[in-house]
């Protein structure tokens, strides 16, 4: 069957741009006529064409469905998602509420601890009490060495025939 290009986009299920590139890519056979206008494009659509449409009416029915049912399941997902956060906020807030319960329950917790395991304590403030030192030691250290380099640079502060005529 011969067609226009608009009839042609409309059998076919294309718009009239699709029809207008199959023609310049050579991929349907057509004729230019001259009208005193300009040109005619008449295309020749195959009948088997007619079986393609149909089986792309199909498949792009099934594709809508599909687009449809992949709408819906993300809209399922995101539902979902803010019910695990919800969940997840639940779990969290019960999980502080039993540490503060623990905690209230367990008041001697600590002095048990400590007296049953007084020479570890004992080491442990050994070892802090030694550290204090190191760090007191290391920052007098430190202190020291940045007074020297202050001085460094008054020194170089002054001229350099002060600095050799002392």
């Amino acid at each position: 069957m011969i067609y226009s290009i608009k009839e042609a986009a409309q059998h076919l299920n294309v718009s009239e741009m699709t029809i207008r590139r199959k023609i310049k890519s050579s991929d349907l056979e057509y004729v230019r006529e001259k009208t005193p206008q300009g040109f005619i494009y008449r295309i020749s659509i195959p009948e088997s064409t007619d079986s393609n449409n149909s089986i792309n009416n199909t498949s792009k029915e099934q594709l809508i469905h599909a687009n449809k049912e992949i709408i819906l399941l993300k809209n399922i997902i995101k539902s979902l998602e803010a019910d695990k956060e919800y969940l997840h906020s639940q779990l969290t807030d019960l999980i502080r509420n039993q540490r503060i319960t623990n905690a209230s329950n367990n008041i001697s917790w600590w002095s048990k601890l400590a007296g049953n395991h007084s020479k570890p304590l004992s080491q442990i403030e050994e070892r802090i009490k030694i550290l204090e030192e190191d760090y007191n030691n290391q920052s007098h250290q430190i202190k020291t060495i940045a007074n020297q380099q202050k001085q460094d640079v008054t020194k170089k502060n002054i001229s350099w025939w002060r600095q050799i005529f002392k």
